[in-house]
């Protein structure tokens, strides 16, 4: 019985969290088109959480991220393409949205799916990998306004 009794005070409680959820959990994250791994939602890790468009033709982010292209290549060995043409997105690095956007600019070449980048995670974010996140919460805020607005 008591049991039962500590259980109902805390359901006011319970109903608070439901009512206040962020983007924190897995299913307000939709899938990045273009991103081959499992499920294909930037949720997997603490790093992974930005659906960009950098399998496009001309983009900097390889550039400004030192990276090389694995986009329109089998990368896994399984026959999946990552990020073609016709689905250029991938969940890339929060310290790689930042040095793209620091390098590029928040321009029109720097495009985010804000349904499939978990934008609360970004904004509680200050660094990944020593990199200062600062230019990506610029850009995010201005670019998926809506997401960032909505968090806490």
């Amino acid at each position: 019985m008591a049991r039962f009794l500590s259980y109902l005070l805390l359901l006011p409680f319970a109903a608070a969290v439901n009512v206040t959820r962020t983007s924190f959990l897995a299913r307000d994250v939709a899938a990045c088109p273009g991103d081959t791994r499992g499920d294909g939602r930037c949720n997997k890790d603490d790093t992974h959480r930005v659906c960009a468009k950098i399998g496009v033709e001309g983009t900097s982010f390889w550039e400004f991220t030192g990276q090389s292209s694995w986009c329109n290549t089998d990368i896994y060995g399984d026959g999946s393409i990552a990020c073609p043409p016709e689905k250029p997105y991938w969940c890339i690095c929060k310290w790689a949205t930042a040095s793209w956007i620091k390098g590029e600019g928040c321009n029109d070449k720097v495009n985010f799916d804000c349904a499939a980048t978990d934008v609360c995670n970004l904004k509680a974010s200050y660094t990944d990998g020593n990199v200062d996140l600062k230019p990506a919460h610029d850009c995010m805020q201005t670019k998926c306004k809506q997401q960032w607005d909505a968090c806490p």
